[in-house]
């Protein structure tokens, strides 16, 4: 979902008043005062087909108080009332939130980071409530399985280091890291880069480049680096060409989309730079895949 927006920006920035499509008015969901809801997050919490939607925020107006609401498509696009799930009274402020499967069921949970802690949130009978609120405050999340197991564990990046949390196999994560790294990037994911469904990677994001930490028997190890300049804006990671193999996109101040191909192999060399009409003045560059 992540991916989609990126592209979605990508193809605003490019100029999509062409005629290409053709939006109805849209509707209007009102949400709280003064609450600054970000960040937002889409994701099928009740299984019916349709993304519903997550907010993130704080209250402007008497403190600074961390908020997380759902509201649930009723499909077709049309959404019902916001749902408040999580409320704190601190100085916390929501950072970032993902769904994954922390339990064995099918129901997507939530996890979401405040600058004063990390909450768990399971999903049962399409209602939300905390489980777990032990974790340490971080500024970027992402879940994924770092062992060989079929619940999603935790990466999470806490001030200077990445932290990774193993699952206890029942839907919490334990307060002790496996694995600390001494970084403090600007983007996180977790991501599974060579389609095996288990031993999940680490891809970040420092300054000017990317790095990619394979993942060994649950560990993530020293990291292969993309240089991708320093005039980049935003990154995100999704499958671009349909292979299973998530490949990277890096959105430049510029004007400028580049692709980063992954293949599994690493052997290909970097096709020409080839500018995209459904992009209008946004090229598109298709560098090196990655080494898997």
């Amino acid at each position: 979902m992540r991916f989609r927006l990126v592209v979605m920006m990508c193809v605003f920035l490019a100029g999509t008043g062409h005629g290409q499509y053709i939006l109805t008015q849209p509707d209007a969901y009102g949400f709280y005062t003064n609450y600054s809801a970000e960040p937002l997050a889409f994701e099928d919490i009740n299984n019916n087909g349709s993304l519903d939607m997550t907010l993130g925020g704080n209250f402007t107006d008497f403190g600074p108080f961390p908020n997380v609401s759902v509201n649930f498509n009723r499909g077709g696009g049309s959404f019902g009332n916001w749902q408040t799930v999580s409320s704190g009274s601190g100085l916390g402020l929501v950072k970032e939130m993902e769904y994954g499967f922390l339990r064995v069921t099918t129901e997507r949970d939530l996890v979401v980071t405040f600058n004063d802690r990390t909450e768990v949130l399971w999903n049962v009978n399409n209602t939300l409530s905390v489980q777990q609120t032990n974790l340490p405050a971080g500024t970027f999340l992402s879940l994924g399985r770092v062992n060989n197991d079929i619940n999603d564990d935790l990466a999470l990046v806490t001030g200077t280091q990445v932290k990774v949390f193993l699952n206890t196999g029942s839907g919490t994560f334990n307060t002790t890291s496996i694995q600390t790294i001494s970084e403090q990037p600007d983007f996180m994911r977790v991501v599974d880069l060579d389609n095996t469904e288990s031993f999940f990677d680490l891809i970040t994001w420092v300054s000017s480049t990317v790095k990619i930490r394979k993942n060994t028997g649950g560990t993530f190890g020293n990291p292969t680096n993309i240089s991708v300049g320093s005039n980049v804006i935003t990154l995100e990671v999704g499958d671009v060409n349909y292979d299973d193999y998530p490949d990277l996109l890096v959105v430049n101040s510029n004007g400028t989309l580049k692709i980063h191909l992954n293949d599994g192999r690493a052997t290909s060399t970097p096709p020409p730079t080839r500018p995209s009409a459904a992009m209008s003045s946004t090229s598109i560059l298709q560098t090196s895949p990655w080494a898997t």
